[in-house]
Formats: structure tokens, C-alpha cells, sequence
């Protein structure tokens, strides 16, 4: 499979189709954060139009095959992630109703705390890595997964500990979990695992 790596472009791709495989990247985080998938996914497209935070160039990356985006990426150095994060909450206040955005502060809060953890600054973390449904087990996440450790080296990334398939999947890259952080999450319990690959 001729795959291609390329850096966001708002001239190029199309925002809805990137915001969809954001969206795919956590549907059990996304779901409670932006009330569903269809308001999720108008909420992305609207971010990355914006170009916020991790989700505008040069950190939000697509996964090409036949000139279609069939995958997306998001990766900056680890000692960019904060300022990143907090760009990303800023756009998202704009973004949101203000009233709403006030309610979901107590998930962003548990959200952000799903994703922290000790990282080399030195090292890349990858905010998001999704392939769409049809693509999947097709190789293209190894091909990106080996790009990106040929391209960067050391690289985070977190993952649900309920997500058997994505552990064992970055697993098999040699990707090992060096700790983990849990919230409660709509009367659900989440576990996130920080994963590393040292270069």
C-alpha cells in the first residue's frame, strides 16, 4: 500500500473528514466531552479550522492513500504539549457556547489529568494517531508508527487500558507503559496507560 504522510493543509484537506478520524481517535472520550459524535466532530472541524493548539500545522498530520486522508496524527515535541493544551482549551472556550463550555470544565480538568504524566522534553508525544474503520489492519499505523520513530525518536503517546487491541498494537512496536492515571468519567472508570518508545 503507497502511503503518504502530509502535513495539514486547509487548502488541500478537508476538515470534516480529519475532524471525523479525531473524533474516531477516543470515541469514549470524545463522547462525553463534546455531547456525542455529531456535535464532536462539528466542534473538531471547527478547532482545526482554527488551527488549534495540536490540532493546526505543523503538529496535525494525514495519513494519505490515493489522495484520500484515510488516517491522522497529531505529534509535537514534549516540551511544546502544555502550551498546546492550553491553546487548544482557549480556542475551544471560543469555540463552545460559554455556558457549556463553564459545564465542561470538571472533564476537561479529568481529561487533562487522563493525559499527564513524566516525559523526557526532549522526547515527541502523539496527541492522536486514528486510521478510518476500513483502513484499519491494513499496516498503515505501522507504517506511520515507524515514520514517526525513524523521524523523531523517543515517543509518548497514552492509551486506554481498556483498549486490549491499540496496547498490544503499540506493544508490538515496542512501545512499554510507564505509568498510568485514572479518572471517573460519566459513572464510567478510565485508565489511561503513558506509553514510551525510546529511540
Amino acid at each position: 500500500m503507497s502511503l503518504k504522510i502530509e502535513k495539514y493543509d486547509p487548502e488541500i484537506h478537508d476538515e470534516k473528514v480529519l475532524a471525523e478520524l479525531v473524533y474516531l481517535a477516543d470515541e469514549v472520550v470524545n463522547n462525553p466531552t463534546y455531547d456525542g459524535k455529531v456535535k464532536g466532530i462539528k466542534v473538531l472541524r471547527e478547532l482545526i479550522e482554527r488551527e488549534a493548539g495540536f490540532l493546526g500545522p505543523p503538529y496535525l498530520n494525514a495519513m494519505v492513500y490515493r489522495e484520500k486522508p484515510v488516517g491522522i496524527f497529531a505529534i509535537s515535541k514534549v516540551k511544546e504539549k502544555s502550551d498546546l493544551e492550553s491553546d487548544f482549551g482557549l480556542t475551544l472556550a471560543k469555540v463552545m457556547d460559554i455556558q457549556k463550555f463553564i459545564e465542561k470544565i470538571p472533564v476537561l480538568l479529568k481529561l487533562s489529568h487522563l493525559i499527564s504524566g513524566e516525559m523526557d522534553k526532549d522526547g515527541h508525544y502523539i496527541f492522536y494517531l486514528s486510521v478510518a474503520p476500513p483502513f484499519r489492519g491494513k499496516g498503515i499505523g505501522t507504517k506511520t508508527l515507524r515514520y514517526l520513530d525513524d523521524k523523531y525518536g523517543d515517543l509518548y503517546l497514552h492509551v486506554r487500558k481498556s483498549n486490549k487491541k491499540a496496547r498490544s498494537f503499540y506493544r508490538s512496536l515496542g512501545f512499554r507503559p510507564i505509568s498510568n492515571n485514572t479518572v471517573f468519567l460519566d459513572g464510567k472508570k478510565i485508565t489511561n496507560f503513558l506509553m514510551e518508545k525510546k529511540f
